[in-house]
């Protein structure tokens, strides 16, 4: 089901209208940010954002909800945005680009618990630049907590069922379905100075990469077969491999020089397939929107030029910079898609040139478009990582770890511990069989996986797992998947407050998204290992729950669960 955008800027106008926030306004034209001024953003937002010359801007003031600071600068250009935007990467954490209900593309950036939204949009006929600062109090931004488990149990555990939970689906806003059979579109790219022949480049290698079963010919499982694996028969990915590399308008060097390259290049594909394709064989649930699109170009790979490297992103070109690119046939538009270099499909730990197909970064990118987040930070500015490389999020490697498959809906049930004496529970394998146990402070059935809770797996070396723990044992994770609602007057969004890269939450918290609980050595928990340590959760509240791994046999692991008080 298709997720609604985030809608900032009609939230704000219905605030106003209803005269929940009371705007103090000043106009300024053709004027650098005073002394004065800059102490308002100082005061209200502990930094100053860089200036617009011929500024027209306004101060919305709430003291009790609300800061905002609203400004624009008229007839820009493209590339003045693109030029403006590319100070904001520089300094400030990206969150994502995201469209309005009128098709504008708003760019979100978070600093200093402030969000920051730029865009270029055209308002009477004049191309504008609009820049939005905002600082929210968190009375203003209800955050949906637990408030205990609500069930009573003699047996010292409880059966949870995700599918039936209040907010099953409302952090999702990617337009690939996550469980059932899903058509995907690869199309093989070449420019006139890479020509895929003076390359070696196959769409054969391009096909077993994405739809082969157990060939030789791979260094891991293909991209179809991984995630019906690890789905447990619940994702059915379709690849649809062109036979064929499809020529760019221009070639390599030109598209390296311009702005949003490869979303141009994706619109150029589509126009010249759409007399071949019926693109609504993509759109499996039916949102207008392609359900996924992968390039698989001739590029060689550099990981400081963008066209250079494997992402999945999102087609925005055509709202914001030329309608000339907007596309839009058999009704149904792209969206979300993945931009890889054949090189990647010669990866191995020394270079590209490995002997057979590898398929790691694939997988880990497909994940985006599914709507996985990184595990990893992404600034690349912290100096810890919560889950030690070993994660298919993290470092590529392995199978979905239990969040992200309970994220993606390939698993709805878990065990949580309820016991106020002990209880022993077993746990089976988690690649075959899906079988979690949760240990939680307080546990709110109705929130389902968005709260905070550990969660532990019986982890075999072997499979999907790929050896990135290097033996079997218990895993145990620690889980902040609080969400946090948006909107007002009959409409709702809601988002997870924490990742792993920024560290930051919307309450003033710095919480991870998921990190790793591992035992005393900083290893799985073995036979004769107890959780001992002093756990605190996210409120400084101790884990009421310890427990000693009593038995690890092929089949399954048995677990007792001390209740502490």
């Amino acid at each position: 089901m298709k997720k609604k955008l985030f809608l900032l800027v009609i939230f704000l106008n219905l605030l106003m209208l209803a005269g929940c926030i009371v705007p103090i306004s000043r106009n300024y034209k053709n004027k650098d940010f005073t002394e004065s001024e800059a102490e308002i953003y100082n005061e209200h937002f502990g930094f100053i954002i860089p200036y617009l010359s011929n500024n027209d801007y306004q101060i919305e003031d709430n003291y009790d909800t609300m800061f905002k600071v609203s400004f624009k600068t008229y007839h820009n250009t493209s590339s003045d945005f693109s030029s403006y935007n590319a100070k904001f990467k520089e300094k400030y954490s990206t969150l994502t680009a995201e469209k309005d209900d009128y098709d504008i593309t708003w760019y979100n950036y978070e600093y200093l618990n402030c969000r920051i939204m730029l865009s270029l949009y055209s308002e009477d006929n004049v191309p504008t630049m609009h820049v939005l600062v905002f600082k929210w109090d968190s009375n203003n931004n209800e955050i949906l907590k637990a408030n205990g488990l609500n069930v009573s149990s003699s047996s010292g555990y409880y059966d949870l069922d995700f599918s039936n939970t209040l907010y099953n689906d409302v952090t999702k806003n990617n337009s690939c379905p996550t469980t059932g059979d899903v058509n995907a579109l690869v199309i093989p790219v070449e420019f006139s100075d890479r020509l895929a022949i003076n390359l070696g480049y196959k769409t054969k290698d391009i096909d077993l990469a994405f739809n082969s079963t157990n060939s030789n010919e791979l260094e891991y499982y293909s991209v179809s077969e991984y995630f019906y694996k690890s789905s447990y028969g619940k994702l059915n990915l379709h690849f649809d491999v062109l036979d064929s590399f499809i020529m760019a308008n221009h070639s390599s060097s030109y598209y390296q020089n311009i702005t949003n390259s490869t979303e141009i290049i994706l619109d150029e594909m589509l126009v010249k397939l759409d007399d071949k394709i019926d693109y609504n064989k993509y759109d499996s649930n039916n949102d207008g929107l392609i359900d996924a699109i992968i390039l698989v170009n001739t590029m060689d790979i550099d990981y400081n030029v963008e066209m250079k490297w494997a992402f999945m992103t999102y087609d925005l070109i055509g709202s914001v910079y030329d309608s000339t690119y907007f596309y839009k046939y058999d009704n149904v538009r792209a969206y979300t898609y993945f931009w890889c270099p054949y090189g990647f499909l010669r990866e191995n730990d020394e270079g590209y040139d490995n002997e057979k197909i590898n398929t790691y970064t694939i997988i880990h990118e497909f994940s985006h478009i599914l709507g996985v987040d990184d595990y990893y930070d992404t600034s690349y500015l912290a100096t810890d990582t919560p889950l030690l490389n070993l994660d298919v999020m993290d470092a590529t490697r392995g199978d979905h770890n239990p969040f992200t498959k309970f994220y993606l809906g390939f698993i709805n049930k878990s065990k949580i511990v309820t016991t106020n004496s002990s209880v022993t529970l077993s746990l089976k394998d988690f690649e075959k069989t899906g079988d979690t146990i949760i240990l939680a402070n307080n546990f709110d059935e109705s929130l389902g996986i968005y709260q905070e809770y550990y969660v532990l797996m019986y982890y075999k070396n072997e499979g999907l797992n790929d050896s990135y723990f290097k033996n079997n044992g218990i895993v145990m994770y620690h889980i902040n998947a609080s969400l946090r609602k948006y909107g007002d007057y009959g409409h709702n969004d809601y988002k997870i407050m924490n990742n792993n890269t920024s560290k930051y939450s919307v309450d003033g918290s710095y919480n991870n998204l998921i990190e790793l609980v591992l035992n005393n050595k900083n290893k799985l928990y073995q036979v004769g290992d107890s959780l001992n340590d002093e756990i605190y959760d996210d409120n400084n509240t101790l884990l009421k729950y310890d427990f000693e791994i009593q038995n690890i046999n092929d089949e399954e692991a048995r677990i007792k669960f001390i209740y502490k008080g």
